[in-house]
């Protein structure tokens, strides 16, 4: 067991890294999106695909988590989450931004399940 030093810890790191991660996507993602043609309907999309994303496949993945064990799913949700933005440079499209960040919802829900892995 961690005790509150090291639940303290995590919690900083964690609200550091979504501070950081949505001033990035908040005032960003939609002027991508309307450069790349995307109108208003279209674009409310996009910006909430990622947390429809999260709220359907929460409970799979926490079922997967608890089966398979939680490194696994911090591992790979890291992962992914570190590699996807690399992605956004080669996007053309709205749909093709819409598919990404289909994708880019899924690493935080493995994460999100596996915060003390063991």
């Amino acid at each position: 067991m961690l005790g509150l030093p090291g639940l303290l810890k995590i919690s900083a790191a964690d609200f550091i890294v979504r501070t950081a991660y949505q001033m990035g996507k908040t005032p960003l993602l939609p002027l991508f999106a309307a450069s790349l043609g995307a109108n208003a309907t279209f674009l409310g999309l996009i910006v909430s695909v990622s947390t429809l994303t999260g709220m359907l496949l929460k409970p799979l993945f926490g079922f997967l988590s608890d089966r398979w064990g939680r490194w696994i799913w911090l591992l790979t949700g890291t992962l992914l989450f570190t590699v996807i933005p690399f992605l956004y440079p080669f996007i053309e499209t709205p749909q093709e931004l819409l598919i990404l960040r289909l994708i880019h919802g899924l690493p935080p829900r493995f994460t999100v399940l596996s915060p003390w892995p063991g």
